[in-house]
């Protein structure tokens, strides 16, 4: 059996529109927003508390040099 890709795979192939080298990797917000979303948040607000209760996880899969980004983040990017 084939081994499917990874969420965070296909995320990484999102093209980044923003200019220069960003703080934030757009697959983290990406994958932070649809986990988020998945467990019930349903704003921006909810989406970056749900994502600072669970960096140690996220970090197990994304870099997180520098941490989980504001709720106006998620916003100006989403």
């Amino acid at each position: 059996m084939e081994r499917s890709t990874s969420l965070i795979d296909l995320l990484g192939n999102v093209t980044d529109p923003r200019p220069g080298e960003p703080v934030y990797p757009l697959v983290n917000i990406l994958f932070m927003t649809i986990c988020g979303v998945v467990a019930g948040a349903d704003d921006f607000v909810a989406i970056a508390r749900f994502a600072n209760t669970k960096k140690d996880w996220f970090s197990k899969f994304l870099d997180m040099t520098h941490g989980v980004p504001s709720h106006d983040r998620f916003n100006a990017i989403l």
